[in-house]
């Protein structure tokens, strides 16, 4: 800890997950606004909001969003 490497790798890391989790915060009014907080998908017989959809999907395939 007292390398000054660790603390850039550090502050990368620290970056990059509040990037991610204030892209995914955003999903919600982002599918309200195109009016999509309502609709479902349907897949392989799993019926789900497309909102709970799309986070399940993006955490499956490791997408930031």
């Amino acid at each position: 800890m007292s390398s000054p490497i660790f603390w850039v790798m550090y502050l990368m890391f620290v970056m990059m997950a509040a990037g991610g989790l204030m892209a995914t915060a955003q999903l919600g009014p982002i599918a309200k606004d195109f009016g999509l907080h309502d609709s479902l998908v349907s897949l392989f017989g799993l019926t789900l909001p497309a909102l709970t959809f799309a986070l399940m999907i993006g955490r499956v395939l490791n997408s930031t969003a």
